[in-house]
């Protein structure tokens, strides 16, 4: 394979190095809304409209849920990759989390004060979910017909369950020795049995694409989303380990990003 090299402007101080270590490209032995990407599976929305099934949605500013077409195939670009537990419970409507970490090496503590990675004994509900911080550009309309141009919407791809071992070979044919904003990904659908999953595949290896400095922003505002996200684990954290309950998280503390529901 021949890879078509793109010059890189590396932001003063930085080296490729440390971008590609920014990204979470790593082997190992926000107070802000961020937006999901979501397979919809539903062929109704919430309010009893019709919507493609299967296709993804963002939740865009000011509109809401904008939907791909049905069975359309979408681009992203992705700029940071890592990974988190997560137990989701189902009568709170929300998941229990552990932090956000970049390689199996890592320490992983959680909001229970452990670093378990939330596990009990033949608990089944404690799942690995890959995290890829990406942005994503697709022509698509609100259930109410709107026509929305999504373009370069900063947003979070959260994939486990029977897609997971699809995310880890793609990653390793990626190797450790790329910047991983020069590769852009397409995300397409798969139906197991009554549930749909997503599958991933690079777009093309053989071509970087450039770096501008809005690039080098966005990468930078997810780091700090991730930041912000493990400041409110490890708040929890050290409660917990105190024996004290966790008060509701303020703008400086760090709280989740959003998750909506179980996916898998």
């Amino acid at each position: 394979m021949t890879k078509k090299s793109t010059a890189v402007a590396i932001p003063e101080g930085y080296s490729r190095e440390d971008l590609i270590k920014l990204s979470g490209n790593i082997v190992s032995g926000s107070d802000e809304y961020l937006s999901g990407l979501i397979i919809n599976k539903e062929v109704e929305d919430r309010d009893g409209k019709d919507v493609p099934v299967p296709s993804f949605y963002v939740t865009y500013p000011e509109v809401g849920r904008v939907y791909s077409e049905r069975k359309e195939t979408i681009e992203i670009r992705p700029f940071v990759k890592a990974m988190r537990y997560e137990k989701w419970l189902e009568q709170e409507k929300k998941a229990q989390c552990t932090a956000i970490f970049f390689s199996w090496g890592e320490e992983i503590i959680d909001e229970l004060g452990g670093t378990d990675k939330l596990n009990k004994p033949n608990d089944d509900k404690v799942k690995c979910k890959h995290l890829i911080y990406c942005t994503v550009s697709f022509k698509g309309t609100t259930a109410e017909g709107k026509e929305v141009d999504v373009k370069d919407f900063p947003t979070l791809l959260r994939v486990g369950g029977a897609s997971f071992g699809n995310v880890m070979d793609l990653f390793d044919e990626l190797g450790d020795d790329r910047i991983l904003m020069q590769h852009p990904l397409i995300v397409d659908t798969y139906k197991s049995g009554p549930a749909y999953n997503f599958k991933l595949f690079w777009k093309d290896l053989t071509e970087e694409l450039p770096i501008t400095a809005a690039d080098w922003d966005t990468l930078q505002n997810f780091r700090k989303e991730i930041d912000f996200f493990n400041k409110g684990i490890t708040n929890k954290f050290k409660l917990a380990q105190k024996g004290s309950p966790a008060p509701e998280a303020t703008d400086d503390e760090g709280e989740y990003e959003y998750i909506e529901g179980e996916d898998d």
